[in-house]
């Protein structure tokens, strides 16, 4: 079931929202349940209940919390929902950059419909995309989403798992697993590049290539690997290909 929710203080436009919304969605399945709420306190009230959302649409200036302020609270229990911004203005917060949203819409653009739709079909593709896990590892049996690994360093026949945070903390989780890098490449997908022979990132965290050297990071973490000698062209190819496949 894909479930979403649109927060905006305009009940006019909130109801428009939800209509295009209805219209879009039940063009493709009739498995989804859309609401709506018309002020950021209204959402936030579900506490931890907002984990249920595979998306949220955001108006970006609400009284008294404002859909940024709004994205903030969320994020910080929840950064796997899609946040989409709906504004009023074509200047939007450089903060609200900080919590990862999937796009801004101008509310009075004349293509507001097409790009809200085009949106929402590709927030419902991924969610209904099958994840792959990785759950073996020296530490015991734990269940690790893919998309969560920021990188891979080999050393001494053990592979070291470097992982996003949990939820409030600002350090990136370890795990290790005694294999090597051509033992789970096929538990991968293309998202992953291998940088040399002992380091592999997934390119969804790649930043910049520059001078010979990838540079990743997520939150406050921020590293960089030296490519292997003669392959800077091929990895930036396949980092151009992928950013290129990117739908947001």
């Amino acid at each position: 079931m894909f479930q979403i929710a649109i927060c905006d203080d305009n009940r006019v436009f909130l109801e428009y929202e939800r209509k295009i919304v209805i219209i879009c969605l039940s063009a493709i399945t009739d498995k989804f349940v859309c609401d709506t709420f018309d002020s950021g306190e209204a959402l936030l009230s579900l506490d931890r209940d907002i984990d249920k959302y595979d998306m949220i649409i955001l108006d970006c200036k609400m009284d008294i919390i404002g859909g940024v302020e709004t994205a903030e609270l969320i994020r910080k229990n929840n950064d796997r929902v899609k946040i989409l911004f709906a504004t009023d203005y074509y200047e939007f917060s450089q903060s609200a950059c900080n919590y990862e949203p999937i796009g801004y819409l101008i509310k009075n653009a004349p293509d507001f419909e097409s790009n809200l739709c085009c949106k929402l079909k590709l927030a419902y593709r991924k969610a209904s995309e099958k994840q792959r896990y990785l759950t073996d590892f020296a530490e015991g049996t734990i269940k690790v989403n893919i998309k969560e690994i920021i990188y891979i360093n080999s050393y001494d026949h053990y592979l070291y798992f470097y992982l996003r945070p949990e939820i409030g903390s600002k350090q990136l989780r370890k795990l290790k697993k005694r294999a090597k890098m051509d033992d789970i490449k096929d538990a991968l997908d293309d998202s992953f590049v291998r940088i040399n022979i002992s380091n592999m990132v997934n390119m969804s965290y790649i930043t910049s290539i520059v001078s010979g050297e990838v540079c990743f990071g997520y939150g406050n973490f921020n590293s960089k690997i030296t490519i292997k000698r003669g392959e800077v062209e091929l990895i930036e190819e396949k980092f151009n290909k992928y950013i290129g496949a990117i739908e947001w």
